[in-house]
């Protein structure tokens, strides 16, 4: 899965946070880089009906560090 979703950046962190974390695919599908804390390795998911907090979850590091190298690229493609 993760070989075939290479051309596809955004499917790409959605299927390791899902494999790294045990997020259901609505959760993955809906996560920002607010919810992300990259000093305490973890994601906060909220509720897609209530949008509220259900508390964060923790992130294994590579997958911190390949979501860090994702935001990266994308924020360089904005400029």
């Amino acid at each position: 899965m993760l070989t075939a979703s290479l051309p596809y950046p955004a499917l790409r962190m959605r299927i390791l946070l899902a494999l790294g974390t045990g997020l259901r695919r609505g959760d993955t599908e809906s996560w920002k880089v607010s919810d992300l804390d990259f000093e305490n390795c973890s994601v906060t998911t909220r509720s897609t009906k209530t949008k509220k907090s259900m508390g964060s979850r923790p992130v294994p590091v590579p997958i911190m560090a390949e979501l860090k190298k994702y935001i990266s690229l994308a924020e360089e493609k904005r400029m």
